[in-house]
């Protein structure tokens, strides 16, 4: 089995997929804690932590829909953390 290693991404890019995650973080904030996306030579791979499977899978689908790339592996955690909102 072969790992993909992190591509070089100019900082345009990285920048979007920063986006990306603020933006599904931002707007799912009761089902996803953390969201990072890091790109690899063959696509991206999803971190971070989510309350339900059902956010793991929201952030799948929101992620391949905006970014338009493959994803490799998700890799969000899911926990029993209480959804926390801004004060």
């Amino acid at each position: 089995m072969s790992h993909s290693q992190p591509a070089t991404v100019d900082p345009a890019g990285r920048a979007a997929l920063r986006r990306i995650a603020a933006d599904v973080l931002r707007t799912q904030r009761c089902h996803l804690h953390e969201l990072e996306i890091v790109e690899t030579s063959g696509g991206l791979v999803l971190h971070g932590r989510a309350r339900s499977y059902y956010g793991k899978q929201i952030a799948y689908h929101e992620v391949s829909r905006r970014s338009g790339m493959r994803i490799l592996v998700n890799r969000i955690v899911v926990g029993d953390a209480a959804c926390r909102t801004p004060h």
